[in-house]
C-alpha cells in the first residue's frame, strides 16, 4: 500500500508538513525518473509484501548514524526510496520512524502484541484506477488505497501494518549468541546472514572441544593431505610425520 501524507493540518504537525512541501518542490528537480524507478523496484509495488518486508526490516535495523547520513544525502539510494514512498521527509523524522518500527516489530514477536497510536487527521483514501493498464492480464478499474497521515512515523507504521498482516510469520530473531538481528526466514534458514547455520554449528562444536582434541584433529587432517599428495596410505603417511610436543607437554624419552 503506497502511503502519502496530508496537506496542511491544524495541529502541531503543520510546520512539518509545510517544510515537507518545500522539500518536495525542491526535490522534484533533483530525483531523475530512472532513479525513482529503481527505488520502486527496491521498495516493491503494492501487494509485493515480501519485498516490502525486506526493505522495512533493513530500515528498522540500519545503524542510526549511517541512517541519518544516507537519508540526508540526496544522491543515496535510500533517499530515492524514501522520496518515492513519502514524497518529502526530514532525516531526523526517518530515524524516529525507524526506532518506532524496530520497537513495534520486536514487541510483536516477544509479546504477541503491538499497538499503533493513530493521531487525529489520519485518513484512508480509496481510488479507482481508470487508466488502461499496460499489462493486458490486469483488469482496468483496479481499486487502490493508501493512508494520509500527519507525520512520517504514522505513515511508516501503517505501511508496516499492511505488510505484517501477510508476512509476519517469516520474521525471526537470530538465535546466535549475542546477536539481536531480525531476519526473514527463507526455507530452512535458522540464523541471520551474519551467522549462517553451518558456521554457527562449527562454532558451537569448537567450543565443546579441548585443546588436545583440536590439535589431534589438525594433525589427522595434515596426515590425510600428506597421504593424498604422496599417493600412500594414511598409516604410512603418519609414520613420516613426527609431532612436536605442545607447550607444557613433557617429551617422552
Amino acid at each position: 500500500m503506497k502511503l502519502r501524507q496530508t496537506s496542511r493540518q491544524k495541529d502541531s504537525s503543520s510546520d512539518w508538513l509545510e517544510q515537507g512541501k518545500e522539500a518536495a518542490q525542491a526535490a522534484s528537480d533533483v530525483y531523475p525518473r530512472r532513479e525513482m524507478e529503481q527505488a520502486r523496484l527496491r521498495v516493491g509495488d503494492e501487494g509485493d509484501y515480501a519485498k516490502r518486508l525486506r526493505w522495512l526490516l533493513q530500515l528498522a535495523q540500519w545503524p542510526r548514524p549511517a541512517l541519518m547520513e544516507l537519508a540526508g544525502r540526496r544522491s543515496s539510494p535510500l533517499s530515492y526510496d524514501l522520496h518515492w514512498l513519502f514524497g518529502s521527509y526530514r532525516p531526523e523524522d526517518v530515524v524516529a520512524a525507524a526506532d518506532a518500527l524496530d520497537r513495534g516489530i520486536r514487541s510483536l514477536l516477544a509479546a504477541d502484541r503491538w499497538e499503533i497510536d493513530i493521531p487525529a487527521g489520519t485518513r484512508c483514501v480509496l481510488t479507482i484506477e481508470t487508466s488502461r493498464p499496460k499489462d493486458r492480464r490486469q483488469v482496468a478499474g483496479r481499486l487502490n488505497s493508501y493512508f494520509r497521515a500527519p507525520d512520517l512515523s504514522t505513515t511508516l507504521l501503517l505501511l508496516a501494518r499492511d505488510v505484517l498482516k501477510v508476512e509476519w510469520r517469516r520474521i525471526q530473531k537470530c538465535p546466535a549468541e549475542g546477536c539481536p538481528r531480525l531476519f526473514i526466514k527463507n526455507k530452512r534458514a535458522q540464523f541471520c546472514p551474519d551467522h549462517r547455520s553451518q558456521a554457527e554449528r562449527a562454532r558451537r562444536w569448537r567450543g565443546k572441544q579441548t585443546k588436545k582434541d583440536l590439535s589431534d584433529l589438525r594433525h589427522r587432517q595434515y596426515v590425510r593431505r600428506l597421504a593424498k599428495k604422496r599417493g600412500v596410505k594414511e598409516k604410512s603417511a603418519a609414520k613420516m610425520v613426527s609431532r612436536r610436543p605442545r607447550i607444557g607437554q613433557e617429551v617422552k624419552s
